[in-house]
């Protein structure tokens, strides 16, 4: 996997593609403890290999250095290489090391590897996914995971740092700071095999009380859980299960928020609806976006106002192209406001999908943004709701 913790599905077609315009590849095995004893980095088309021992093997790293990688490639690459290596050459013993760990777990040990620090990084995550934002959303992560304070930085100052400081202040070790790059104010958590579950959920705990300090700061109004807890057409989970494992956990989540005045909405893609009694149990006060493959009309008769409909429009389908004929639009868009905000509980969504700079796609942005001024805006005001 990459270094946001993810595995691309593409990639025997992307060595292919290389290979075919004459190139080699090369794996970098820093992140061979998510696939060991999983899959083959040859089979994926790869012609040279170099492990890092310290990330996979358990030797030493950094200032606990010296580190030490030994490098493999295929046969017709094998004259480019040296054909022996002599004690003095690298850092023997750190090989050594490597070996006797490697001998000692054996193929199903390492496998266990794998798969034990691919649950323990979901694990954590988990726990701490509804307070803070990750690199990308609706994704499976492998051994590690990526935070970004970026939206946290802009709304209330606060950055990677003063995270990483806090969890100090706690005696918890940060995890790496503003790497990779290409995620701005981020945080790279790599919990590896080794934890047990009490010590992943102690140190999650650890990033609540950071929470609480941040909120006494910067005094935000409303906590916003980003968690998705279903694809687009059914859930990842029972009810049972959410309630066993996850609901606990949100539940601390939600009561720092009211210890502090704040309100509670949930961003969760994909057909949740199952899960909205408990919602509304826990005080969550609105839902988005919430898709059309929930039953939206029944979610309104059911409940009312009880939780706000943060969306409803249907993105997926012909009304979020910027070639939906006009008219139909209009219609539909009568329809989506008349049908959902009755009695209250509603925050208007449509938009459509495309190149914002798309005449067809202005064009009908503008017809949105106009009946918004024209009927929305004062929906409440006009219907004597409150």
């Amino acid at each position: 996997p990459n270094t946001l913790g993810l595995f691309d599905r593409n990639i025997e077609e992307i060595t292919a593609i290389i290979h075919d315009a004459g190139g080699l590849c090369y794996y970098d095995g820093a992140n061979l403890n998510a696939v060991i004893g999983v899959v083959r980095p040859g089979d994926m088309g790869f012609d040279i290999v170099h492990l890092n021992l310290h990330k996979t093997f358990a030797t030493p790293h950094a200032c606990g250095g010296p580190g030490a990688g030994p490098v493999g490639c295929r046969d017709f690459l094998k004259d480019c290489i040296p054909e022996h290596m002599r004690t003095f050459d690298g850092n023997f013993l750190v090989i050594v090391r490597a070996l006797c760990y490697i001998l000692m777990l054996g193929g199903k040990g390492l496998t266990d590897v794998a798969r034990n620090s691919v649950l323990n990084a979901n694990y954590l995550l988990s726990r701490i996914t509804d307070l803070y934002d990750t690199s990308c959303e609706d994704v499976h992560y492998m051994h590690e995971f990526v935070l970004t304070m970026e939206k946290m930085k802009k709304e209330n100052g606060v950055t990677a740092m003063d995270i990483a400081k806090s969890l100090m202040d706690y005696g918890i070790h940060p995890p790496t700071m503003y790497f990779p790059l290409i995620v701005h104010e981020a945080l790279m958590i790599e919990p590896t095999e080794t934890e047990p579950k009490e010590m992943l959920e102690y140190v999650s705990d650890f990033y609540i009380e950071v929470l609480k300090q941040q909120i006494y700061y910067t005094h935000p109004d409303i906590l916003s859980m980003m968690d998705d807890d279903a694809s687009y057409l059914n859930p990842f989970f029972s009810v049972e299960m959410y309630r066993e494992f996850f609901k606990p956990l949100q539940q601390k989540h939600i009561d720092v928020a009211h210890d502090n005045g704040m309100l509670v909405t949930r961003h969760d893609c994909g057909r949740c609806e199952p899960f909205l009694d408990d919602w509304i149990e826990m005080d969550v006060r609105a839902w988005g976006p919430a898709q059309v493959t929930n039953d939206l009309k029944g979610i309104k008769a059911k409940y009312g106002n009880r939780i706000a409909i943060d969306g409803g429009w249907d993105t997926q389908g012909e009304l979020g192209r910027g070639d939906v004929p006009i008219p139909k639009l209009k219609d539909a868009l009568a329809e989506y406001v008349d049908t959902l905000a009755p009695g209250g509980g509603f925050i208007f969504g449509a938009h459509l999908n495309g190149n914002r700079k798309d005449p067809s796609v202005m064009e009908r942005s503008q017809i949105i943004r106009d009946f918004y001024e024209d009927y929305v805006r004062y929906y409440y005001k006009n219907h004597h709701e409150a």
